[in-house]
């Protein structure tokens, strides 16, 4: 966890409300594409920074609780486990969805499991999960097979295996929402770009919080559009037991199904990479590798909920209206509950009541299952077919987007049981284009 220096944040202390900033006026201000995907509640171009490292800073200088007010808005910042559990589990709160981005990105998809109120975001959940743990057999030997048909195409040496690990994703998503498993490799990818390029949309939109805007209604209607192509081309017909899988909830789950388990794959990668022990594909062993890397990068660093009436927990009051930022980040590393937090170890308990990757209660995010699927069955291929490398002078650092993800997944691939490439040869073609680079500025 960051370091912060003493007095990064100016705060005044308001009787017992504790630590009281006002975010306009003392937070780094940024473009609210940067901070993305912090619940954005701030009517404004320019915003306040809730990045991760801010809130770990924040966190980190004035403890785990902290006041932001932000133009009419109270909002709490909250990192202690114990106290962010109970918010999630037994306080009464719902989902914030009414501001910002949120409201601007649902506004496209109505309705659906991010934006309907509690009770039946629970009936969507239970619906989904039943779902998955209906078809669990077929559907993890689904996710074997197309993972090893992508994995079958990389040769040895070195790879950026994000960009792999989001079209496996992808496709699985796609099979298990439609029951399908003939899906071409190249119409997968087509999808996959109308994916990106609705993110890229999102991402540049710099004015217009709430309104429509005219790039994302095509960037939205090309993504409708192709679901309603698949759905005619496969003949696929709503069953009596699928009332919740519209074209809207499937927009939002195969957006969220496969970034976010894209994500947990390149993070897992990346720690295995440079440590062959960490390098095994048994089930039991890859699970725990996930635990720990969604500790470490929870893909969603901080979820939102609205007090609904005043509650007081963990020493601290709430009053109705208020804004709760649930602080996943920073107690996923609360060394109240967590040994020598920032190391990478799998073998670790996390049974602390500490770990909340996916959220807790009514509002928790659907797919654990899937992601635990997914990731088990790619890594069992991964390993049955390389051995990992790093690659060097790759450096990975997190990237805020719709998940937070590194920003690459460079490895050296060795094939098991083959002539591979070295790393030597790797470092000398590496420094080759660094020299080149260099004698081109000169000129």
């Amino acid at each position: 966890m960051r370091t912060p220096v003493r007095g990064s944040f100016e705060a005044v202390r308001e009787g017992v409300s504790g630590i009281v900033i006002d975010a306009y006026k003392h937070l780094p201000k940024r473009g609210w594409a940067d901070v993305w995907p912090s619940p954005v509640f701030f009517s404004a171009k320019r915003v306040p920074d809730v990045s991760q490292e801010t809130l770990e800073s924040l966190h980190g200088e004035y403890g785990d609780h902290v006041r932001l007010k932000a133009k009419g808005h109270n909002i709490l910042l909250v990192s202690h486990p114990q106290a962010v559990r109970d918010i999630f589990t037994r306080m009464p709160v719902e989902k914030t969805v009414d501001r910002g981005i949120t409201k601007k990105i649902g506004s496209y998809f109505n309705p659906n499991v991010l934006t309907s109120p509690d009770p039946v975001a629970k009936e969507f959940h239970d619906f989904y999960v039943h779902r998955i743990n209906k078809g669990a057999d077929s559907f993890r030997a689904q996710a074997r097979e197309i993972a090893g048909r992508y994995l079958d195409r990389l040769e040895p040496g070195a790879i950026d295996l994000q960009p792999v690990f989001r079209r496996i994703a992808f496709h699985v998503t796609l099979t298990m929402l439609f029951d399908v498993d003939d899906i071409d490799l190249d119409h997968n990818q087509a999808d996959i770009g109308a994916m990106e390029a609705f993110y890229g949309v999102v991402e540049s939109v710099q004015e217009g919080y709430v309104s429509r805007d005219p790039a994302l209604d095509g960037a939205v209607a090309r993504l409708r559009a192709q679901i309603e192509e698949r759905i005619e081309a496969w003949k696929i017909a709503p069953s009596e037991d699928d009332p919740h899988l519209t074209i809207n909830q499937i927009m939002i789950l195969q957006n969220a199904g496969f970034e976010t388990t894209a994500a947990a794959l390149s993070w897992m990668t990346h720690y295995a990479a440079p440590q062959p022990s960490l390098q095994n594909g048994e089930p039991a062993f890859v699970l725990a590798m996930m635990k720990e890397a969604l500790r470490l990068h929870p893909v969603v660093h901080v979820v939102s909920r609205t007090a609904l009436e005043p509650f007081s927990t963990h020493r601290h009051e709430y009053a109705a209206g208020d804004v709760i930022l649930c602080n996943i980040a920073v107690a996923h590393r609360h060394p109240e509950f967590w040994a020598d937090p920032d190391r990478f170890d799998p073998g670790r308990d996390f049974n602390t009541g500490a770990f909340m990757p996916f959220a807790l209660g009514p509002r928790a995010c659907v797919g654990p299952m899937q992601t635990r699927v997914v990731v088990q069955e790619v890594f069992a291929a991964l390993f049955e077919r390389f051995r990992l490398a790093p690659w060097p002078g790759r450096p990975v650092h997190p990237v805020e987007s719709f998940a937070v993800k590194p920003s690459a997944c460079p490895v050296v691939l060795e094939r098991r049981g083959a002539e591979n490439v070295p790393l030597a040869a790797i470092r000398e073609r590496d420094e080759a284009e660094a020299a080149r680079d260099d004698d081109q500025r000169v000129r």
